[in-house]
């Protein structure tokens, strides 16, 4: 069998328009605790959150071995509802940090479901005369702790303290430790579709160790955690490109405007739908979704014979979380992304971006490639035998699916 397809791309309008004739010839990031097998996604309902410090490390100072030393900026019990659990109006500038914001970690979720789904974010800890957080402290120092060992004492000191602390299908825990991030404790879900993650109050992964200047986290890491706690796992070499690899770290400040899910993703969310190529299509309108509320179909070639298949979108540069793709940064235009899925698409590399540069970089400046850009990069066909992206199967064979002439 063979296919080929032709695009036409109209900037103004964010659409390729393309036509398709069927008859022509990982790894395992840490974050994950225990990673265990997902096939489908849930979306919980209420997220509980409980802040935690430690007998060295507190909200608002941290022991250095001979002297307290207090952080700079110290965070109110309003610094960490702004970030979580408001909805359209964390934007602009961030209070205390003066650093910018582009939506709360419920903002995030409205606008990638198409403002069909915003967990709700229920904070159990109380709050001082002053508007601060009341801590739950633990006995140990901050190092003294690995990620289960963690989880556990967090539990029971927040049992102690008489918390509601459990969880359900519909209900999921997040735990926030005071400090910058520990190497030890980390940033983790505690596995796929499960009911715990932790973040740290602060963020400097360059440097992880208290001091007093270190910067609050972004939004970004509470909802690729939260992404795990759905049910998906690491794409292979999405990159920058997509919420569940590292695309959560996007933005002008390390994570602060994260890069959308993944269009898989999205549709085993239940916020996308697919149109399946089956026959030859002529002249097929594949439009870049800027509408608030109508939910993306995405065009998909399911390889007969195999659990393999091929997503194609039009990603543009116009949707808040799409701001900040690497092609953005780098002043590009926007283009094709194909994505192949395998089996279902969630566990880990089983959804991989094919790269126009066939290149598994890692540093957003240097991912710019990765999208084909009609006329700017990559011209011609994309087919089983092309260079240096091809469109085979991941054992190598063709998958007699051909891409031609885009433009």
């Amino acid at each position: 069998m063979k296919g080929n397809f032709k695009f036409y791309f109209t900037r103004a309008l964010g659409v390729l328009l393309f036509v398709v004739m069927l008859s022509m010839p990982s790894r395992l990031s840490a974050d994950v605790l225990e990673s265990g097998t997902s096939t489908s996604v849930v979306c919980p309902t209420t997220l509980k959150v409980i802040f935690i410090q430690f007998n060295d490390v507190r909200g608002d100072s941290f022991y250095t071995g001979t002297e307290w030393r207090g952080f700079t900026n110290r965070y109110k019990m309003s610094d960490f509802e702004d970030l979580l659990t408001t909805l359209g109006s964390y934007t602009g500038s961030r209070g205390t940090d003066g650093e910018p914001v582009f939506g709360s970690y419920r903002d995030y979720f409205y606008e990638n479901s198409r403002q069909s789904y915003s967990p709700t974010v229920q904070i159990l800890n109380s709050t001082d005369a002053e508007g601060y957080p009341v801590w739950l402290e633990l006995s140990g120092n901050k190092t003294t702790y690995s990620k289960s060992g963690f989880i556990s004492a967090a539990n029971s000191a927040a049992t102690a303290a008489g918390f509601d602390i459990s969880t359900s299908t519909s209900v999921r825990r997040c735990y926030i430790y005071a400090g910058n991030i520990d190497p030890d404790i980390e940033v983790f879900a505690n596995a796929l579709n499960g009911h715990t993650m932790v973040v740290p109050e602060r963020m400097d992964k360059t440097n992880q160790q208290e001091y007093p200047e270190v910067l609050m986290t972004h939004m970004g890491y509470y909802s690729h955690e939260f992404g795990h706690l759905m049910g998906a796992h690491h794409p292979v070499t999405s990159q920058h490109h997509a919420l569940m690899h590292s695309g959560h770290k996007a933005g002008t400040r390390h994570a602060n405007r994260p890069a959308s899910m993944n269009p898989w993703f999205l549709y085993k969310s239940g916020w996308a739908s697919l149109s399946f190529i089956n026959s030859d299509m002529t002249n097929v309108s594949l439009t870049y979704n800027t509408s608030p509320t109508i939910q993306s179909t995405f065009y998909i070639r399911k390889i007969p014979g195999t659990d393999e298949c091929f997503l194609v979108e039009n990603r543009q540069y116009s949707n808040t979380y799409d701001q900040s793709l690497p092609g953005a940064v780098a002043g590009l235009s926007g283009g094709l992304l194909i994505w192949n899925i395998d089996g279902d698409g969630l566990n880990v590399g089983e959804t991989d971006l094919v790269e126009a540069d066939a290149t598994a970089e890692e540093e957003a400046t240097s991912m710019a490639h990765d999208m084909f850009r009609p006329s700017v990069y990559w011209t011609g066909d994309i087919n089983d035998i092309t260079t240096p992206a091809n469109l085979r199967l991941r054992n190598g064979t063709f998958s007699k699916f051909a891409i031609e002439n885009f433009s």
